[in-house]
């Protein structure tokens, strides 16, 4: 890496890098029938790319979207099977409340869930493909 990179191009170096190593056709085949990468998304957890966005006293780097941008451009660029984006974003939102991000993916939706008795919302989105993965 270049000693002259920002934080942000540091990252997209990194996040390009993991993506072209990891992600193949087997990845895309797996995640279809419902086998999701979570090797993968341990290292995307590890790189800190979820919390990227997310102010520094919860655990983000305090990115801001247009520094973001070329990461989660990247993303879309390598196709990844996983709720990179929507992690991201919501991981954002629950920052930026003050509230705790929790781990794994995790979305926003538009949609009204009821809670279980073990405390876990309960609901049906048809828009995010990504539900079954979420808790």
């Amino acid at each position: 890496m270049n000693e002259d990179m920002n934080i942000s191009e540091m990252l997209a170096e990194q996040v390009n890098r993991l993506f072209t190593d990891r992600i193949d056709r087997q990845t895309w085949v797996d995640a279809e029938d419902g086998r999701p990468a979570t090797a993968l998304w341990a290292e995307i957890e590890q790189l800190g790319i979820p919390l990227a966005m997310c102010q520094e006293q919860h655990g983000g780097a305090g990115l801001s979207w247009t520094e973001s941008e070329p990461m989660l451009r990247l993303c879309g660029a390598h196709a990844v099977p996983l709720p990179v984006g929507e992690t991201a974003i919501a991981a954002w939102a629950l920052s930026c409340a003050g509230l705790q991000v929790p781990e794994g993916p995790i979305t926003v939706s538009t949609s009204l869930y009821q809670m279980d008795g073990q405390d876990r919302l309960q609901g049906r989105d048809t828009q995010l493909s990504w539900l079954p993965l979420v808790e």
